[in-house]
Formats: structure tokens, C-alpha cells, sequence
């Protein structure tokens, strides 16, 4: 008889007779059919120890040799004979990511529910009159980036409830904010001061039409104090974009890209090697009529998902949560709150300040709040081999109606 010991770090995925072998050090893996011995094996190593005796009868059969050669030259475990030990030994359960059992409840002690934060976005107004070029991406982008929001019904958050409100936040926070058009938020002058304390985790996000229409050098040169990203979308005015990335006093900026197409993605990287950009983003923006696009650029296949390696935090954190979206809350300029604009409101901003432990414990106790709902919860990916690797649910599945953004399911 043998001990079959696996590695702590390794992690395994059982869809039916399927099961995904993963090294978490290196991001080594295989996949293996089971028989019931095998899959007996595992569900022992995942329950129980993941020190397993092997009988001599088993230990010579051809598929858990098969399966044996894998883990050694993987380097997830070893097999020894029992004589080299003077009793079974014990090593900690490996996790079966497939498992229910696996859980990590998130941080909910009613005194720390707002370290659960991690990035707040805020619209301080809805309203424009810039005349843009691509008017149709400024009003419909906002539903999948952190991009302008334009609805022209004249609403604005009141800077003192505000103030109030960037006050209770963690520490570490980041906070974006931006509008409509934040140029023409009544109280900019006032909260641009008052938030220069918070100036290192601060983002504003403007669009480059809407700074290069504006005059106010005290409040560009206010505005200048903060991590800035300037909004790009096309058909872009090359004059207009760099006269107002040259209003800026400092360097601290970032232009930030939205592609539709590959002449798009070609005229971004023109822009980029003209003006000598040294920090950009390029991001994809869906128009109901580039599929193939997506397809191409931001649908993922299998080596994708064995480029990095991921660890064990990943991992857990990918099942028991959506990272693309725990910790993320929206104030929007009507003074509700959302974790994103695709569900109904948290409550009020006066909620929030009332009672903030009651919005936060919406978004950790529901499992099927954004913050929780991730791809071992919905069709097809629960049924993917995959699916602990994946990417997380994201705003693009939203807006494409798709929850597998992936060549791997059709």
C-alpha cells in the first residue's frame, strides 16, 4: 500500500467525471476523465486529508498511473510507500472549487462593513451643453465604463451632503468622480478645495471637450492637483485634445481611449506615438453592432486563461465573490445609490448617512447582488471546466447579453 499526498497549493475543479488539476505556484494544470476511484481519491482529498492511501491493486491500474505520472511531473505531490512512514501522515484539504463547502465569508463585522469598500464612483451632475462629436458615446457609455453621464435633467449632488459623504469612506478608497459635465457643477470652485486633503485618491474623469472648452485657469489649475483621466472617444479632434492636455499644469493625466473598431484602435495608437504618451488606456466600448470586434479583442480562449498563474487568494475570492465589482459602489447625481446601473437603487445618499451598515450589508448578504454573483452561478459557465480561472462577470456580459465571453462554450 502507498500514501498519495497532494500539495496544499494545488486546486481542483469537478464538473461531472471532469476534473482540472491546478498548480497554483506555476499555473500548471491537467485535465483528467475519472473513474470512481479517481474521483473517490479526490473527493477524500478535498473532504478529509489530502495524504490518501492508495491499495497495491489500484496503485497498478493504468489510469491512476496515468494520473499519478501527471501530479509528479507537475509537481503537485508524491507518492511513497506506507513502510517509509511510521503512521499516516496529515495535510490540510485541498480545495475542490466546484464544492459548495468552499467558502470565505466576506469581512461583515457590523464595525468594519465599510473596509467591504474599495472604489466609489461619483456623477456630481447629468447636464452638458458641450457640442461632442460623438455624442452617442457620451450619453450610452457610462452603462459599461466609468464615463460621462448625460441625461439634461439638471440634477446635482449638494456639496455639503457630499463632503459628508467622501468623509465616512475608508481611508484607501479611490473615489472617481465625474458628471454630465463637471465644469458646469455649481459648487466646483468650493469642492475642489475641500477635497485637495484627498487629492492622492482622487480621479476626475473629463472628457477632453469638455476641458477644452473651459476658461477658468483657477479652476484648471485646481482640478491640476488630482489624478486626472481625459476621455477620448472618435471621431477625436487631434487639435482639440492636445490643446487640453497642454491646459494642464502638471503631468498628471491619462488618456483613456474608447475603441469601437480597429480604425479606432489605429487612430489611438497614431494619437499616442504623436503626442508621446507615456500613461494611456485603451478600452473596448460596445455598440450593439461590433461583435466581431469583441470577439477578436475581448473574448478570451484557453490560453488566455493559462497565461498568469493565480493564486489560492484568486481563486477563493473569484468563488465566492465577483471582483470585478466587490467593493464598488455609485452615487449618482440623483442622489441614490447603485453598485451599477443595471440594478434598482441601494437608497438615498441620506440613507447611506443615516444607517451606511444597512447599504452595505444589501450588497454582502444577497448572493445574487452584484457583488457576489459570479460565473459558478450562471449558464453555461456553472457547467465550464473552467470557470474558476475565468474572468469575472463584468458590465460587457450586461450590455452583450452573454454570460460567456469566451471562444471555449458556444
Amino acid at each position: 500500500m502507498y500514501y498519495l499526498t497532494i500539495y496544499s497549493y494545488v486546486c481542483v475543479n469537478i464538473i461531472n467525471l471532469n476534473a482540472l488539476i491546478y498548480n497554483t505556484l506555476n499555473g500548471g494544470y491537467f485535465l483528467f476523465n475519472l473513474n470512481k476511484e479517481i474521483k473517490d481519491i479526490l473527493i477524500t482529498i478535498t473532504n478529509e486529508n489530502a495524504c490518501v492511501e492508495i491499495k497495491d491493486n489500484l496503485y497498478k491500474t493504468k489510469e491512476f498511473k496515468s494520473f499519478l505520472s501527471k501530479i509528479e511531473n507537475k509537481n503537485m505531490g508524491f507518492i511513497e510507500h506506507v513502510s517509509f512512514f511510521k503512521e499516516k501522515p496529515f495535510s490540510p484539504p485541498i480545495y475542490d472549487l466546484s464544492s459548495d463547502k468552499v467558502d470565505i465569508s466576506p469581512f461583515n463585522r457590523p464595525k468594519h462593513l465599510l473596509d467591504n469598500l474599495r472604489e466609489v464612483t461619483i456623477y456630481l451632475n447629468d447636464y452638458s451643453d458641450t457640442k461632442y462629436s460623438n455624442y452617442r458615446i457620451v450619453k450610452e457609455a457610462f452603462k459599461q465604463l466609468i464615463y460621462t453621464k448625460i441625461n439634461n435633467i439638471f440634477e446635482e449632488l449638494d456639496v455639503n451632503k457630499l463632503l459628508q459623504f467622501i468623509a465616512v469612506l475608508p481611508e484607501l478608497i479611490i473615489i472617481n468622480i465625474l458628471g454630465g459635465n463637471i465644469f458646469q457643477y455649481q459648487q466646483l470652485d468650493y469642492l475642489l478645495n475641500n477635497l485637495l486633503k484627498y487629492k492622492q485618491r482622487i480621479f476626475f474623469h473629463i472628457h477632453y471637450q469638455d476641458l477644452s472648452s473651459f476658461n477658468n485657469k483657477n479652476i484648471i489649475r485646481l482640478i491640476s492637483n488630482f489624478n486626472l483621466n481625459i476621455l477620448v472617444d472618435f471621431p477625436v479632434n487631434l487639435n482639440e485634445l492636445t490643446q487640453s492636455l497642454i491646459k494642464l499644469e502638471n503631468k498628471n493625466y491619462r488618456p483613456v481611449f474608447i475603441i469601437e473598431n480597429d480604425f479606432d484602435f489605429g487612430k489611438s495608437e497614431e494619437i499616442i506615438r504623436n503626442i508621446n504618451l507615456s500613461s494611456y488606456i485603451q478600452v473596448p466600448f460596445f455598440n450593439g453592432r461590433n461583435l466581431t470586434f469583441f470577439k477578436r479583442n475581448v473574448f478570451i480562449n484557453k490560453s488566455d486563461i493559462f497565461n498568469e498563474n493565480q493564486s489560492i487568494i484568486e481563486l477563493l475570492i473569484k468563488k465566492n465573490s465577483n471582483p470585478f465589482y466587490f467593493g464598488k459602489l455609485i452615487l449618482n447625481c440623483d442622489k441614490k445609490l447603485y453598485s451599477n446601473f443595471f440594478t434598482e437603487s441601494l437608497g438615498s445618499l441620506n440613507d447611506f448617512l443615516d444607517n451606511k451598515e444597512v447599504i452595505i450589508n444589501k450588497l454582502i448578504d444577497n448572493k445574487n447582488s452584484n457583488w457576489n454573483k459570479n460565473k459558478f452561478k450562471v449558464a453555461p459557465c456553472n457547467k465550464c471546466i473552467y470557470n474558476f480561472l475565468c474572468t469575472p462577470l463584468s458590465n460587457y456580459e450586461k450590455v452583450i447579453g452573454k454570460n460567456n465571453l469566451c471562444s471555449i462554450i458556444n
